[in-house]
């Protein structure tokens, strides 16, 4: 209905006037998005629903020789079921490309940082030479010499540090790019989602089994019963 909401807390919506004693807890509690574990009952409902979630999930290769990854699962309620496999890929994703380029990451942000400061004062020693000459009215003051060859001297220090450093930065980004696997999603779940069904014959032997149990359980009650007056006649 056009409302933000929490995928969890969506769940507790849908379940919560389930009757059948599983989800009757979830009927008062509403989880936030800084949400910090540390309360001992809504910690163990929060494991009970991922636990309960769990069990119909599926996940698995769809062949041996191919690094295609399949993931399934469960609910009656459709929309949550497509929202649920669709987060949950998502943040699958995520976390393994982190994992496996997290330290060529952390090496590119170090060296970005390092360039970006070395560039900064590069800039500055060049706009303060800039600066200094522009003030030199007298030629003849060695003092005012002196603190702009030493800035010319920063400059080129600093030009050769920030030169390796871009270098380094480069070989960085290359590197981040092989190690960063390339994950592509190639089908996602589209509603309405297929429901599953008992085939007629599936169904035909399941109801054949129900029945039969019934039938001969109602026998078996007869029986007894008639056994028992029986017996109750011969004692009396």
């Amino acid at each position: 209905n056009k409302e933000e909401i929490l995928l969890i807390n969506y769940f507790i919506e849908i379940n919560k006037n389930n009757n059948s004693g599983k989800y009757l807890e979830l009927k008062n509690i509403k989880f936030s998005e800084n949400y910090q574990p540390g309360n001992r009952f809504i910690d163990s409902v929060l494991t009970s629903i991922t636990d309960n979630i769990s069990k119909l999930l599926v996940v698995d290769k769809k062949d041996k020789k191919l690094n295609i990854i399949a993931a399934k699962i469960k609910n009656d309620n459709e929309l949550f079921a497509k929202l649920f496999i669709e987060n949950l890929v998502n943040t699958g994703i995520t976390y393994y490309i982190n994992y496996k380029s997290g330290k060529s990451k952390q090496n590119v942000r170090i060296l970005q940082k390092q360039a970006d400061s070395v560039k900064n004062l590069l800039t500055g020693n060049i706009v303060s030479i800039a600066a200094t000459n522009d003030l030199n009215i007298n030629p003849l003051r060695q003092i005012v010499r002196a603190g702009t060859q030493r800035k010319q001297v920063d400059v080129q220090v600093n030009g050769q540090l920030y030169g390796e450093l871009v270098k380094q930065l480069e070989l960085s980004k290359i590197s981040l790019r092989r190690e960063t696997p390339f994950i592509q999603i190639i089908d996602t779940p589209r509603l309405p989602l297929d429901k599953k069904k008992l085939g007629r014959l599936k169904a035909g032997i399941i109801f054949g089994l129900i029945a039969g149990f019934l039938t001969l359980l109602v026998l078996i009650i007869k029986f007894s019963w008639r056994n028992y007056i029986i017996s109750l006649k011969s004692g009396s």
